[in-house]
């Protein structure tokens, strides 16, 4: 009778350890992605302010899904589609050639939310830079990234200042012309 619990106790042992063992690689996998899809967002920036249109592409998805809005003071810039998205940054890029300084800019994020799902991440965050002039920038933002022959790319991307415009309210955001 000792012998049939010792052998219950063992095999439960080893059953949990296995388990363990499964939902700490499970995590490790996740932790690796989620880092993964951060490293594809910061490159985009860098890319971008490098004015690297050709590698800045490599991180987007080429598809008519892809979604881009960006809210900045006075302007709002949308573009539906990765060839609209895709030829309007190329303009900007042809009219403003000079590289912007990265590490001046000082990105810093918070309040990272990552949510990694098979072949599909989103991620929600706030964040600020500072702008070429010195003043201090802070958005809020979020990405829906897919997974397309092993490297994260962005299909959606949404940045807007952190701001409170009149008529907003802390989970509503009111961009008006006065």
């Amino acid at each position: 009778m000792k012998k049939l619990f010792l052998l219950i106790g063992l095999a439960l042992t080893t059953a949990s350890f296995q388990a363990c063992t499964q939902t700490n690689a499970s995590q490790t996998n996740i932790d690796t992605e989620k880092a993964a899809v951060l490293k594809t967002i910061e490159d985009e920036t860098r890319l971008f302010y490098k004015k690297d249109h050709a590698a800045w592409s490599e991180v987007y998805v080429h598809s008519p899904k892809t979604h881009w809005v960006c809210v900045e003071e006075g302007v709002t810039l949308r573009a539906n589609g990765w060839n609209d998205l895709s030829a309007f940054v190329a303009g900007w890029m042809k009219e403003n050639p000079e590289p912007m300084d990265y590490e001046k800019s000082n990105f810093k994020s918070k309040n990272v939310q990552v949510t990694v799902q098979g072949d599909m991440a989103f991620v929600s965050m706030e964040g600020s830079n500072n702008n070429p002039d010195g003043s201090l920038r802070q958005t809020i933002g979020s990405r829906t990234m897919v997974k397309e022959d092993g490297k994260w790319k962005i299909l959606s991307m949404t940045s807007y200042p952190s701001d409170s415009p009149k008529g907003s309210t802390p989970n509503v955001y009111v961009h008006q012309s006065e």
